[in-house]
């Protein structure tokens, strides 16, 4: 497995990847995502092998790396790929975050029970992710894993960075 830098050229492939595995309210619109690759703190990594199989979009912040999007082709999975894909993530950033559903249905508990067996925890910190797209809003939970991370900090810094809205709290 080879994790590679989406470029513009392979955007569209990707896009349409996380389009198919991620609600309208959960991703940006077609240009906003595409003008991230301009952006010196996001990276869209992709596993390539005869077509896109995988992306994962990370955020490279000081003290941490967030993982905002992580979607496996429908055929890739259930084959160890997710977790591979992961662990390399976690080599190479140390410290990360991610956020996901907990106990929306069977699907969200599989995905987050996921997260769980390949290392990361429930930080404790749930809240409503700030709309990509329209006005829906997603109940999430903030889980992380790594030596040394401030769930506080990173809840702050993916509302102000990430979100870019004035999500700060202490709690």
């Amino acid at each position: 497995m080879l994790l590679r830098k989406v470029t513009a050229l392979d955007f569209d492939e990707a896009y349409a990847l996380l389009k198919n595995s991620f609600a309208e309210c959960e991703i940006r619109s077609y240009d906003k995502q595409k003008s991230l690759l301009n952006n010196d703190k996001y990276i869209l990594w992709g596993v390539f092998d005869e077509k896109l199989s995988a992306v994962i979009s990370v955020w490279d912040f000081t003290d941490f790396a967030f993982i905002e999007h992580f979607a496996v082709e429908k055929s890739g999975r259930g084959k160890g790929l997710g977790s591979k894909i992961l662990q390399s993530i976690v080599n190479k950033y140390g410290t990360v975050a991610l956020e996901t559903e907990k106990d929306t249905d069977e699907f969200s508990l599989r995905r987050y029970n996921f997260y769980i067996r390949n290392g990361f925890t429930d930080t404790g910190i749930c809240y409503d992710q700030p709309p990509l797209q329209g006005s829906e809003k997603v109940k999430l939970t903030l889980m992380a894993c790594g030596l040394d991370y401030d769930p506080i900090i990173i809840k702050n810094t993916l509302f102000a960075e990430v979100y870019r809205v004035n999500g700060l709290s202490t709690d």
